[in-house]
């Protein structure tokens, strides 16, 4: 994978006290953020109001998680296309983590036991797409 560019930031937000200024972010991303539905609404709503036009967010979760049964229809409902799909196995590591022994074996089980699931959400550029996202006319769209 290609190292991420050198004016990269990143922010921690508190999903349900906003605090980021809108259209600030190319990539919104989240791990094991809807462990129930009630959030959702506010996860969408920010990840919204964060996304630059053509902005992106991701959001992977293992699939026994409340939320994530929710999450895509909160999205579409904030004008953003969405396509869901088993989590890539790229995207179960941890670049930060140590590599360390101990650390490895209380998350491996995990890993292999529980399915996870990645949520994609774009935030189509001004111009284009008929209504601002989700299906619109009954067909699924699926981020490019």
């Amino acid at each position: 994978a290609d190292p991420p560019p050198a004016d990269a930031a990143a922010s921690l937000l508190a999903w349900e006290t906003l605090g980021v200024e809108a259209s600030s972010y190319d990539l919104v991303m989240a791990a094991d953020a809807s462990y129930e539905a009630g959030p959702t609404a506010a996860l969408a709503r920010v990840a919204a109001l964060a996304l630059r036009p053509g902005g992106r967010a991701r959001f992977v979760s293992p699939t026994n998680r409340r939320g994530m049964a929710t999450l895509g229809e909160a999205l579409e409902g904030e004008g953003l296309r969405v396509s869901t799909a088993a989590c890539p196995e790229a995207l179960l590591t941890n670049p930060l983590a140590s590599g360390d022994e101990r650390e490895f074996q209380s998350t491996y089980f995990r890993f292999k036991t529980d399915a996870f699931v990645l949520v994609e959400a774009l935030k189509e550029a001004e111009g284009e797409g008929g209504d601002a996202g989700g299906a619109g006319n009954g067909e699924a769209k699926e981020p490019p």
